[in-house]
């Protein structure tokens, strides 16, 4: 019964009030129910807790085309850190955003965004006008058509195809072991 009643007598319903008292009593019901609930609370605290605290998430986009590829670049300009890069196709780099890297590379400079790169020695020709790069050749064979973009905590992997595709992931764990391979191989190529 909730604070009016009711009973229907000879075809009429009538109402009847309940006693005051019955206020306290549904507000001691919900007061218990809430001291359950906070109980509840008390017990997963420390799982919600270790939720929060947990890892960061792994965050990945799909881009195309050369709009993909000037996201990562104006990123790389936004972020101002120094940019490590393993690309053997620079010529296709150039090929396809001639209009674009001109300004890109004069921004870069301004910020004094450096870029350590991994190359082979045949795209040495188009990395010869780059300022603030620091380059250091693999072998031939090396020569691939993927390339990849590490800064900050981001990483680009790159597919030269007719329509380039870029995986951009947003990971620091990740970030971190891809440049100990970067630094790896940056001891193993010739300057």
């Amino acid at each position: 019964m909730g604070l009016v009643g009711w009973i229907e007598k000879e075809g009429k319903t009538f109402y009847r009030a309940s006693t005051p008292l019955k206020l306290l009593e549904i507000l001691e019901e919900k007061e218990n129910s809430v001291r359950k609930l906070r109980e509840k609370l008390i017990k997963i605290l420390p799982s919600l807790e270790a939720l929060s605290q947990r890892k960061e998430r792994l965050e990945a986009q799909i881009l195309f085309g050369k709009e993909g590829i000037k996201t990562i670049y104006n990123d790389e300009l936004k972020e101002r850190t120094t940019v490590y890069v393993i690309c053997t196709a620079i010529d296709r780099t150039e090929d396809l955003l001639k209009h674009f890297l001109p300004q890109f590379t004069k921004k870069r400079i301004k910020l004094g965004i450096k870029i350590k790169m991994l190359s082979v020695k045949s795209q040495e020709k188009f990395l010869k006008k780059y300022k603030l790069l620091e380059v250091r050749y693999l072998p031939e064979e090396y020569l691939s058509p993927a390339s990849l973009t590490i800064y900050s905590n981001k990483l680009a992997i790159h597919l030269w195809s007719e329509e380039p595709i870029t995986v951009w992931i947003e990971n620091e764990e990740v970030v971190k072991q891809f440049l100990k391979y970067f630094e790896l191989m940056w001891k193993i190529a010739k300057e």
